[in-house]
């Protein structure tokens, strides 16, 4: 993930929790139940629109997503 130092740019964020957003809705039709978008990251079943984006931008949108209470928070 993006150290201190290194911080995903804004609109990079909006973008990539944008993608996290539409790869859910595909994990949650594919499969019928939620699953973390980032843990799929590199398989077969990583959906369509995560393939612009690195684990690390992934991660950090999943996150965010977590703190605005819109996904699981998996920080703990």
């Amino acid at each position: 993930m993006y150290s201190d130092k290194e911080l995903i740019d804004a609109d990079r964020l909006i973008e990539t929790a944008d993608a996290v957003l539409a790869g859910v809705i595909e994990i949650i039709a594919r499969h019928g139940e939620y699953r973390s978008p980032f843990m799929l990251m590199g398989t077969d079943e990583q959906p369509d629109g995560l393939w612009a984006f690195t684990r690390e931008e992934i991660a950090e949108g999943t996150l965010f997503l977590g703190r605005l209470g819109m996904l699981p928070d998996t920080r703990s």
